[in-house]
């Protein structure tokens, strides 16, 4: 009865999360009256609509955006959450640290570290980009971008370092989409 009465407000929330520019997905098991489901969350900066369904695809993603396609979807690399009808893709960068803070522990000692902290500084200049002059904060971006490249031009040594290296070698091109 409660879901039933809470269905107007979540549809209006839903509403205004389609209408945002970038999205942010995610989808996370869940127990629901003993059965696997998946629970869903689709954020934007104002506002998380959240459904469970019993559903990991692609689909759960068409049925919440209708014909709603953002210009930037923000998640992990699986693969229902790379069809979504975005003009751009951004790596979520939350799980990237993740990865790369496992292969630190399996005993990458070179890439997964300078990877780490080039997401890090590329956070910490997304967070600047208001006080710094345009071609200021342009410049750094170029410089995080030139970095990215050398790293990816590396060796990596480490078996985890390299799965991840290969990662980020495909997926280039989502890794500082925020920037822009």
């Amino acid at each position: 009865r409660t879901g039933n009465a809470l269905n107007p407000t979540a549809e209006a929330i839903r509403r205004e999360v389609i209408q945002s520019q970038v999205i942010a997905s995610d989808e996370t098991g869940a127990r629901v009256d003993g059965t696997n489901q998946w629970q869903w969350v689709f954020r934007t900066s104002q506002a998380s609509y959240y459904v469970i369904v019993p559903s990991r695809g692609s689909q759960v993603i068409r049925d919440v955006l209708g014909e709603a396609q953002p210009d930037v979807w923000i998640s992990d690399l699986w693969s229902a959450q790379q069809k979504a009808p975005a003009a751009q893709f951004q790596l979520c960068h939350a799980h990237q640290l993740r990865d790369l803070e496992f292969a630190k522990d399996c005993g990458d000692q070179r890439f997964a570290p300078a990877m780490q902290a080039l997401l890090r500084r590329s956070e910490k200049l997304a967070r600047a980009r208001g006080k710094l002059p345009p071609t200021e904060f342009e410049a750094k971006a170029q410089q995080i971008h030139r970095q990215c490249d050398a790293l990816l031009a590396e060796h990596a040594a480490h078996p985890e370092g390299r799965k991840l290296q290969r990662r980020y070698r495909r997926h280039r091109d989502k890794l500082f989409v925020f920037l822009e």
